[in-house]
């Protein structure tokens, strides 16, 4: 008889074992509370520009093997768009500009090349950093239980290029500032980066984030699998060698294995009361949330010929030109000729500032930075308080494993053990992980 797998949750981390566990003729139930897949990875429409919107601009790499796995599967990595090589613009509020540009060769050494060309910053913090970047790569460092922060203090960088470098860096990558992010995370980012050249590239997608993955409904169904939306999960049954959901219909769900792909906290409440005293689950409880805030602003011309900017010494971190990217609906061009997204990750200090005050600060930064008398028209600010754990040295070597203490459970999301920060590769690359666990269970069944 075929085995049976109840996926909980149609986020990344779900879509990705359902599609591992699948591709393995396992049968797949997934059950999702909302009306749509994907997560945290989703679009919403705004009435007044008539347009979709992402509940954030998500910056991809070449180097999100697994994500990108699940869009060939569903037949829509062709709207991802790809650099030929790294190059990231920056800006400060003065209106100085410097580009780190990784063109000019291929691989390590255009990186490294396009490293020491990066204007604003002396000689000798480019060469310490860039011994620093080596050490990490080769493993010849102990960093071990350090911050980022910790970790360039050791090494005596100097703070021209933590400014201008590692602190944008760090919270790009981490959704942390530098005093929290592990290194050992930063480590393993860098070491996928400089992998190849087309790990260290840079990706966006050209459609609304809910077009790259509302194909898995039709995806599964062709493979006599299924999502079931508007499905609530209110606990999970547990006994003996039996395990089943219970969900807000109370309805009964009995599977052969269960993975859980929840957030922390929503996983948290539908594990039975008995098991929240094991030691394995009680880690949960030591989890803490870093915020992210995007700012979506439409105006009356462009205010930028670039994808995206990093803006340095702002409250404003990133600017993401929609109208360059985002190719799905160009009459909206019409309406609103300009249309960037702001980005500020590791929010947790300014989460609760006022929206339409937070909005006309930031457009200010921009407008000074790029010198324009754009005008601006519409804005919307969207808040995700719970966008990614903490990953600090402590927390990052709690991290739980995908496979608990309770035979046929396991566990998948960004948050779980991967060695990854808590990104749309880390989600995937969990699920990946969750699913191998749960099949190698269900072999040895």
């Amino acid at each position: 008889m075929k085995k049976r797998v109840i996926i909980i949750g149609a986020g990344i981390a779900g879509i990705s074992s359902a599609i591992e566990l699948v591709q393995n003729d396992i049968e797949v139930i997934v059950l999702e509370r909302r009306a749509f897949p994907g997560g945290r990875m989703y679009s919403i429409w705004d009435n007044e520009s008539g347009e979709y919107i992402d509940n954030g601009q998500h910056l991809m790499a070449g180097a999100y093997v697994n994500f990108f796995r699940i869009l060939k599967t569903l037949g829509t990595y062709n709207l991802i768009e790809f650099q030929k090589s790294l190059i990231v613009p920056f800006i400060d509020l003065e209106g100085n500009s410097t580009v780190l540009d990784s063109n000019v060769f291929p691989g390590k050494m255009g990186i490294l090349y396009g490293f020491m060309k990066f204007s604003g910053v002396c000689y000798k913090s480019k060469i310490k950093s860039i011994s620093l970047i080596r050490n990490m790569l080769n493993d010849k460092i102990e960093i071990e239980g350090m911050t980022v922060d910790s970790l360039l203090s050791l090494n005596k960088i100097p703070g021209d290029i933590i400014d201008r470098f590692w602190k944008p860096f760090c919270l790009a990558v981490m959704n942390l500032k530098i005093n929290d992010a592990s290194a050992q995370i930063l480590s393993n980012v860098l070491k996928k980066l400089f992998q190849s050249k087309n790990n260290s590239s840079l990706a966006f997608s050209n459609v609304p984030l809910l077009k790259l993955i509302s194909p898995i409904t039709d995806w599964l169904s062709n493979k006599n699998s299924n999502i079931y939306y508007n499905s609530t999960v209110k606990q999970l049954q547990i006994d003996d060698n039996q395990i089943a959901v219970i969900t807000d219909k109370n309805e009964i769900i009995i599977a052969d294995a269960i993975i859980s792909a929840l957030p922390y906290f929503a996983f948290q409440k539908i594990l039975p009361e008995k098991y929240r005293e094991y030691l394995f689950f009680k880690t949960l409880n030591e989890y803490k949330n870093s915020s992210i805030i995007s700012i979506y602003l439409w105006l009356d011309k462009e205010i930028s010929n670039a994808n995206f900017t990093g803006m340095l010494g702002t409250k404003t971190q990133w600017i993401f030109n929609r109208r360059l990217i985002c190719h799905d609906d160009e009459k909206n061009d019409r309406k609103y000729p300009g249309h960037i997204t702001l980005t500020i990750s590791g929010a947790n200090d300014i989460i609760d500032e006022n929206p339409e005050m937070l909005a006309k600060e930031c457009f200010n930064e921009v407008k000074t930075a790029f010198k324009s008398d754009a005008k601006l028209l519409s804005w919307k600010v969207i808040k995700e308080k719970r966008a990614t754990f903490i990953s600090n040295p402590l927390m990052d070597a709690q991290r739980l494993s995908q496979q608990t203490p309770i035979a046929n459970l396991f566990i998948a999301g960004d948050w779980t053990s991967t060695g990854l920060p808590a990104t749309l590769e880390g989600a995937a690359y969990s699920g990946v992980l969750a699913a191998e666990y749960a099949m190698n269970y269900l072999n040895e069944k």
